[in-house]
C-alpha cells in the first residue's frame, strides 16, 4: 500500500512527525554503495543540532563528520524540516546505525 513503517524509525522529539529516516546516500553509485560510510538523515526538526546527531549516532561507532542541510529558500523553510548527513570511519558502524535507528 505505500506506507512508511514507522514504528522502528527514530525520534528527536515527543511529536510523531519528528520521525527521521535514515538511510546511504541516493546519489552514491552503485558501483561505490558497498563502500560509502555517508547515511542520509531525512525529516529532521528544526531544532535538531549537528552536536545532537553526533551525540546518538556516535553511540555506533567514530563519526567522521555531521552536516546539516539549513534551509536556504522560502520553499525549504516552509517545509520545518531539514535533512543531514552523518559519515562514520567504517561502514559497518554506518550499517548497524541504520538498522537500528
Amino acid at each position: 500500500d505505500g506506507a512508511v513503517d514507522e514504528s522502528n524509525q527514530p525520534r528527536f522529539g515527543d511529536n510523531p512527525a519528528d520521525t527521521v529516516y535514515t538511510n546511504f546516500h541516493p546519489s552514491v553509485p552503485v558501483s561505490e554503495y558497498d563502500k560509502t560510510t555517508n547515511i542520509y538523515v531525512g525529516n529532521l526538526n528544526q531544532e535538531i543540532t549537528e552536536e545532537i546527531l553526533a551525540k546518538e549516532f556516535g553511540l555506533y561507532g567514530r563519526i567522521s563528520s555531521v552536516k546539516i542541510k539549513w534551509p536556504r529558500t522560502d520553499e525549504e523553510r516552509a517545509r520545518q524540516r531539514n535533512c543531514g548527513f552523518v559519515s562514520f570511519e567504517k561502514r559497518e558502524d554506518a550499517e548497524v546505525a541504520i538498522e537500528e535507528m
